[in-house]
This record gives C-alpha cells, structure tokens and sequence, in this order.
C-alpha cells in the first residue's frame, strides 16, 4: 500500500508541475483566459489552464493502480463529464442551467452506477432511509459541494488549499481504516492539487478555471461520502459536514444575502467571506492565510472527534459558524477605527516573510541547492537495500525519457527533465524515509542534509524573482502539515511513513525549482546525480 501510494502521489504532482509551463503557453490560443472585471480581484489576464494540469494529474495514477471496479468507471466517467464541462464553462462562460446539467449528471453517474450513497444519515443510526431517498439527497449534496468549492475559488490559492486539507483528512482517515483505494484516490487528488499550488499561490501565475475548482468540489464530497460510508462505517456522518464546512457555510451565507436583497441565489456578487476579510482590511495573501486557518481548525476538530456522536458535532460546527459570522460582522462595523486585532494579526503574518538584504549571497546560495540535491540524490539511492520491481520499471522509463531529453533544447525537453528529477527525487526521499526507521549513520545525518538544503532554499525564495518568491499561501500550507503531524502522530499517509516524507518531497520539489529558474537547462551535476540514482534503482530491481 505505502509504494503504490507513494508513486501515485509522485505521479500525480510531477505531471501537474510538468504540464503547468507547458499550458500556460497555449493558453491565450486556445481561448482560455481569465480576463480582469468587476468582481474579479486580479488587475491582468491569466491563463485559466490549472484544472486540466489536476484533472491528468490525479487520472494517471488512477488509471494505472485503482482496481477497474464499477465504482472506478462511475467516478471516472463522473469525473470526465464534470471535467469537459469546466472546460466549456471556462471558454465560453455557461449559463448556470447548464453548469447544473453537467454536475447533476455527473453526481447521478457516481450515486447510481458506482453506489457511492449515503446509507448512514446522521440522527438516524436506528433508521432506514428509503433508497431513492438517499440516492436524491447525495446527489444534491454532491452538487452542493461542487458549487460550493466552485464559488469560493476567489483568492489565489485559496480553493485549491481549502480542498488539499479536506482531501487530506480524508485520506488519513482512510489510510487509519486501511482502505487501500481511497488512499491512492486521495493521494493522487493531494499530489495533483500541491503541483498546481506551486503556480496559484498569491500572485498567481494560473488559474484552476471551473474545469478545476468544480473537480475538486466533486471529489472532496466524493471521498468524503466513501468514506465515512465504506471505508469506516463507524465514523460520524457529521464528520463529512465538518470537513466541507468552511465552504458550504460560504455558499449558504452567500445565497441567504442574495435573496434577502431580492435577487437570483446564483447572481455573482462579492459578499464570500473571503471578500468580507479583505473589506475587513486584511491583504490578499493574509486573508488566504486567515480561511487557511480557519478550515485547519474545521479539518482537525472533525478529525480528533469522528467518532464523536452526530449531535456533538453539529453543535460544535454551529458555535462556529455563528461565532465566525459575528466575528466578520463585528470587524466590519470596527473598520477605520479600532481593528487592532486585525493589525496585530497582519503584524503577526508580515514577521513570516520579513525580508533580509542577502543578495550578495545568491550565488553560494545556488551552489549549496545544487551540491546538497546532488548529494541527496547519490546517497538516498544508496539506501535502497530491497527495491520494489515496480521501482525498477518506472526507473527505466525515466531513464528512457531523460536521457534524450538531455540532447536538446526546447521546452518540451525541460518539462522531461523536470518530470524525471521530480519522481527521482521522491524515490530517493522514501528509500530515506525507509532507512532512516533502522536508524544507523543515515538517520544522524539525512535530517542535516534536509536542513542546510531547507535553509538555502528558503532563502532563495526570499532574494530571488519570477516563481521563486516570498513566503506564500503553499508554504503556509506545507508548514502546517508539518506541524499537524508532529502533533498528531496517527496523520500518516502510507504504512510505516508519515506526512513528514511529502514535506521533504516538496522541499526538492522546490530545490529543483530554484535551479531550473536560475538557467534554461538544468544543471549537468545534478542531471548526472539522477541518472546515476536511476541506473542504481534498476539494478537492485533485480536482484
């Protein structure tokens, strides 16, 4: 379970940060551009392409390991209905009647043809619900879900991290029930979200379009309903409200205010409660910070308490709803005058990207990333005592696909490279992972190897332009999950390896990132390491 979730997590991010360049490129062509107006918050065109780098992102690996049951052809056909229509919306901006055609038809493929219905409601442990009753009833919530999520895609980063961490409870709370499926569903959907996140966090350089933010929707209520309905029967009902609470609180906030005003529920305004925080006078980044934190402590509470009786959790989920709505309120009636909350807490997010003056010092910086990813390279592929044959074929092809790529020059040979020294790269972070629990020499020194290649990252992103840049919305996220795990030591992802093994990943993820912006061609040391790491992996493959 832990390989077959590692690689598809690996799959998942390194065909989503690989086909992202790529995309953005033919974006304008293809007529898919997120143009300023009104209600929007960017000042300039942004190519609308990150839901096709998702929706291939978290296929691939499905395709390749989820067993071909009923229930995996609904949720693909599901998924790809849902998908072809985000892509029409976001070139030719559906009526919303439409847009409601295609998710009910979507939502009917997944509840009908896979069964993925609740059968277990809250309050009615002892009852039977009618079957067409229930079948009714998470349809709706499926499309309730995915237009939720749909319409809270308004921050850079913000959609897209609210669903992360939903996903990600859910994930780790199959993994606790040991459901092998749901694990690489969810680590497939974790790994293609973090790849876009990379180039939607504030400024964002992309969009997920609606192609996008309706899939996430979609499958945060998916694995939410499979859940706690298959996976884990035990589990409260109410867990799912909580996970999905933040945005269907939104949603319904929204509609509640629209038709008090006398106008249609679906009429796009900019009453979100991530508007209402940046009214409140916090900045675009800051108020992703604050909705961030807001659905941590949702995702936790659910969480720690779901097994919790239903009755405890709606209470706990309606104190919060009210107190989070009287909070927006009394900040709003305080602006211009005495919000010194909100300016202590900006005080408080501006400390986590305060500058330095330490561009004289770039270029050590950048042969520090490029040694110890080097060295990282060389020596976690020495880890490798017993290496899975499904190792040993995936290194082959990279090898296959790396080598000529290193012979030209073009973009199409730079989104190779970048895929083969991503999957490289979390290959020998988990045969790390794996040695280190043994203890030995690797164990004292992998966490050093880890921190000065950390430090010298995180100080690029700060002196450096383009996409390496100030502490952002994904870094926020990332440190967050860190801290969740070393809290919470049951928020595994795989057997044996926990949530640490994704941060180290995306450490150099990013490492490999800083060098690739620095020259159009990636660094011949570095190239050289990963082959070599390759060429190691395929021979103890057959051993």
């Amino acid at each position: 379970m832990s390989i077959t979730g590692l690689i598809s997590f690996l799959i998942a991010i390194s065909l989503s940060m690989m086909l992202i360049p790529l995309l953005v490129r033919v974006a304008a062509s293809v007529g898919l551009m997120d143009l300023p107006g009104p209600r929007k918050v960017h000042a300039d065109a942004v190519p609308r392409v990150g839901g096709i780098a998702i929706f291939l992102g978290s296929v691939v690996p499905l395709l390749i390991w989820m067993p071909k049951t009923q229930l995996f052809v609904a949720l693909l056909a599901a998924l790809t209905l849902l998908f072809l229509f985000g892509l029409w919306d976001d070139r030719s901006d559906l009526n919303f009647r439409i847009k409601f055609l295609g998710q009910i038809t979507a939502a009917s493929i997944l509840v009908y043809w896979g069964d993925a219905c609740i059968h277990h409601f809250p309050f009615f442990e002892d009852g039977e619900i009618p079957q067409v009753l229930a079948q009714m009833f998470t349809v709706i919530l499926l499309v309730g879900v995915t237009n939720a999520v749909n319409m809270a895609d308004g921050l850079d980063g913000l959609a897209g991290g609210t669903s992360l961490l939903a996903i990600g409870c859910m994930t780790v709370t199959a993994y606790l029930a040991q459901d092998a499926n749901m694990i690489i569903f969810g680590l497939a959907l974790i790994g293609a979200t973090l790849g876009f996140l990379r180039f939607n966090t504030y400024p964002a350089r992309i969009f997920m379009g609606d192609a996008g933010s309706q899939m996430l929707g979609f499958c945060s209520g998916a694995i939410c309903i499979l859940v706690t309905q298959k996976s884990n029967t035990a589990l409260s009902p109410m867990m799912a409200v909580m996970v999905l609470g933040l945005p269907l609180l939104d949603v319904f906030f929204v509609m509640a205010i629209r038709i008090s005003e006398g106008r249609s529920p679906f009429a796009p305004d900019k009453n979100h409660i991530h508007h209402r925080f940046l009214d409140i006078g916090f900045s675009h980044r800051e108020a992703v910070y604050v909705v961030y934190a807001i659905q941590i402590a949702l995702v936790l509470t659910a969480f720690v308490q779901r097994y919790a009786s239903d009755l405890q959790l709606l209470v706990i989920y309606l104190v919060f709803c009210v107190a989070l709505l009287s909070m927006i309120a009394f900040a709003k009636r305080r602006v211009g005058s005495t919000s010194k909350w909100v300016k202590g807490l900006q005080r408080v997010l501006a400390r986590i990207g305060v500058g330095s003056e330490l561009n004289s010092y770039r270029s050590t910086f950048y042969q520090v990333v490029r040694v110890m990813l080097s060295a990282i390279l060389i020596i976690g592929v020495s880890c490798a005592a017993d290496v899975h044959s499904d190792f040993g074929v995936l290194a082959v092809l990279l090898l296959v696909l790396l080598l000529p790529a290193v012979l030209f020059n073009n973009e199409l040979s730079h989104a190779v490279r970048r895929l083969c020294l991503y999957v490289t790269a979390g290959f020998v972070v988990y045969f790390m992972e794996v040695e280190q629990q043994h203890g030995g020499v690797v164990a004292i020194y992998l966490p050093i190897l880890f921190l000065i290649i950390g430090i010298a990252v995180a100080f690029l992103i700060k002196i450096a332009g383009s996409s390496v840049r100030d502490f952002s919305a994904l870094d926020f996220l990332l440190l967050a999950m860190a801290l969740i795990v070393s809290i919470f030591p049951e928020a595994r992802v795989m057997d044996g390896i926990d949530a640490k093994l994704v941060i180290e990943i995306v450490v150099l993820f990013y490492a490999i990132d800083v060098l690739f912006n620095r020259q159009a061609r990636m660094e011949k040391l570095v190239l050289a390491s990963a082959s070599i790491s390759l060429l190691v992996i395929i021979s103890r493959s057959l051993l």
